[in-house]
């Protein structure tokens, strides 16, 4: 089902809104920074102390950069390439952004961040053992990363034997993305998995979640699947020295 212009257009104004809340509203921040559907971010910070330097790699148009900015991280958002949405959120925060930055080669100092997180990035990166090397090398001793990627074994892949982003390189089991950490000398903390998507009607399916039905629906969809088959993994983990 091929969604109408104006339904583009309410999606659009629905994000919009969003990323304002995010930026003005505290309730709304404290909130939705504890729940799975925004990656339990909140909780994330928590445990990074005061005013912690965070990275956000892979940052796409900012959202999560609004979040970890307004809990209270010094926080910088790079990604490939520049969105328009960067520049409102700057001029509402003390956020900074960089382009042009790819994560198997990040241009930072060793040990500056107390924080990362890669909040679906890992789907596009050319070497994610690399750019795991990366984020390891930048964290300080006991540096936190928070990673979320997509599940191998979703429903829709399931069903139909295609990814849910044709462009998508990487998705990983909950064992074999808790592995790639270990591996790269990560120790996890913490994991989840969380969301639906379903195998028909995708693009309704997306109008829908962007402000036609709730979160709190949309959560009972997810806690209905068995985990294994959830959209995305959440992962928590340290970094080992």
């Amino acid at each position: 089902m091929a969604l109408s212009t104006s339904q583009w257009k309410s999606i659009h104004d629905f994000q919009e809104n969003e990323l304002q809340r995010i930026l003005g509203d505290k309730v709304f921040l404290e909130s939705c920074s504890r729940r799975d559907h925004y990656s339990r971010i909140g909780q994330w910070v928590d445990g990074l102390g005061s005013r912690p330097k965070v990275l956000e790699l892979g940052c796409g148009p900012g959202r999560y950069v609004a979040f970890l900015e307004r809990l209270g991280c010094d926080v910088i958002g790079v990604d490939p390439v520049r969105y328009e949405t960067w520049g409102r959120i700057s001029s509402q925060s003390s956020a900074q952004f960089q382009d042009n930055v790819f994560a198997e080669n990040l241009p930072f100092d060793d040990g500056v961040f107390v924080g990362v997180a890669c909040l679906g990035a890992m789907l596009y990166f050319d070497k994610p053992d690399k750019a795991l090397a990366e984020i390891r090398r930048i964290l300080r001793p006991n540096g936190s990363i928070l990673l979320r990627n997509v599940n191998s074994g979703n429903l829709f892949e399931r069903f139909t034997g295609r990814r849910i982003d044709p462009a998508s390189r990487n998705t990983y089991s909950i064992n074999a993305l808790l592995d790639l950490l270990a591996r790269s000398g990560f120790q996890v903390r913490d994991s989840f998995s969380y969301g639906f998507y379903p195998p028909v009607f995708q693009e309704y399916y997306w109008y829908l979640v962007n402000g036609k039905i709730s979160l709190g629906f949309q959560e009972l969809l997810s806690a209905a699947l068995p985990s294994a088959m959830r959209v995305n993994h959440v992962v928590f983990a340290v970094k080992q020295d």
